[in-house]
């Protein structure tokens, strides 16, 4: 691995798989570099003010999903590695409809400009690029192409290991016990509870997958409307 390579980024479309990918990489690299500084410190900016205090050469895994002039330049420098997940827009949608309880138009606005934060990502190299169907049918794979993007030794033992981790039975099953853990261990930000290590939400994370069908959320006006703002970026999953 390049020796300036100790900023990791896990961006992506919101409803992704975003939050699978950053706990791949949190473990990962946890096991490679040591103990890292590792979680969410908000969007946009509040991410540039956390970069400009970090310590330096502190490895630094972040999660977010609006990057800024200054993100997406240590991107194109090779001085951070990026992973960006995306899905079917149609099942993001509904899926930001369903889990933060958003109006359409609302959901409709933050995946356009999610895929059009893609498209920017894909300018430069320094970014790998995940689907959410191929982290769903084959995650061990997805998991070999984050290390082989970090540039990191993984063996096929890690990889089973990782994986044993992450399933999104086991991201449900921690999301739904967090009834039960004490306030102290939660943090709230923009009225989301969710555990500081993992990022998973409380109650209702990954709660459909891969069984998710946009057809049971939105109404065929609905659908005409997003295929109509999104043709270019659906036509892939047609």
């Amino acid at each position: 691995m390049n020796s300036e390579t100790k900023t990791f980024f896990c961006s992506g479309l919101k409803r992704s798989g975003s939050t699978w990918s950053f706990n791949v990489s949190r473990i990962l690299l946890n096991t490679r570099l040591g103990n890292i500084h590792a979680g969410y410190v908000g969007e946009g900016e509040a991410v540039d003010s956390f970069l400009s205090n970090a310590p330096k050469g502190e490895p630094i895994l972040l999660k977010f999903h609006y990057p800024t002039p200054n993100t997406i330049g240590i991107v194109k420098k090779g001085l951070a590695k990026n992973l960006y997940t995306v899905r079917n827009p149609l099942d993001a949608i509904a899926s930001e409809m369903e889990f933060f309880k958003a109006p359409f138009e609302l959901a409709l606005t933050n995946i356009h400009a999610g895929l059009k934060l893609m498209d920017e990502w894909k300018s430069f190299p320094g970014t790998l690029f995940i689907d959410f169907s191929d982290l769903s049918l084959n995650p061990c794979l997805e998991i070999k192409k984050i290390a082989d993007h970090f540039e990191l030794n993984i063996t096929d033992s890690d990889i089973h290991e990782i994986d044993t981790k992450t399933t999104f039975k086991k991201a449900k099953e921690l999301s739904e016990s967090m009834s039960e853990w004490s306030a102290e261990r939660l943090l709230q930000f923009s009225g989301v509870t969710y555990d500081p290590v993992t990022l998973i939400h409380a109650s209702g994370h990954a709660s459909q997958g891969i069984e998710r069908d946009w057809r049971n959320t939105l109404t065929h006006e609905q659908e005409k409307i997003v295929r109509k703002t999104l043709a270019s970026w659906i036509e892939k999953y047609e």
